[in-house]
């Protein structure tokens, strides 16, 4: 007869299993507040970073300053990689646009960051649009990266 510990820790492992770990893309979900962002190696001081939201829903993000919105796009994650990749695609504008902003879109190019996610922070390494992906989490002096630090608010 098979002890009644090993019987538990076995049916435990089978739901834990079917459950998997906690998908990137659920846990991304929500409201993150800027804890930290370094720009060109120069990190910018809490009174420019205090107000700073980014909020995602589904595949969609809004980066706030209080209640301005300073962009709005689309992302795809893949966990896959390391370091994980994160790709940031600007959002349609409407259909009300002008030639000049219909030539800006077409410009417009993806953001290939790489992100991670350490308990309730996510850090982001962030290269101009279109430019190569970062390998590693750090903004140097002189540097086009962006570091960024967020925490998770609360519900």
């Amino acid at each position: 007869m098979l002890p009644i510990a090993f019987v538990f820790c076995f049916c435990s492992a089978i739901a834990q299993e079917k459950q998997g770990p906690q998908d990137d893309n659920e846990v991304v979900q929500g409201t993150w507040k800027v804890k930290q962002m370094v720009e060109g190696g120069k990190e910018l001081p809490d009174s420019q970073i205090k107000s700073l939201r980014l909020l995602i829903n589904e595949k969609e993000l809004v980066f706030r300053d209080g209640e301005e919105v300073l962009e709005k796009g689309t992302f795809v994650l893949n966990p896959k990689t390391n370091p994980r990749e994160w790709t940031t695609s600007p959002a349609e504008t409407g259909e009300s646009e002008s030639p000049k902003d219909s030539k800006k879109k077409q410009e417009s190019k993806p953001i290939r960051a790489i992100y991670k996610l350490k308990e309730k922070q996510l850090i982001l390494c962030i290269p101009e649009p279109g430019a190569p992906r970062p390998k590693e989490f750090v903004s140097r002096e002189k540097s086009a990266l962006i570091l960024i630090v967020l925490e998770k608010q609360e519900k």
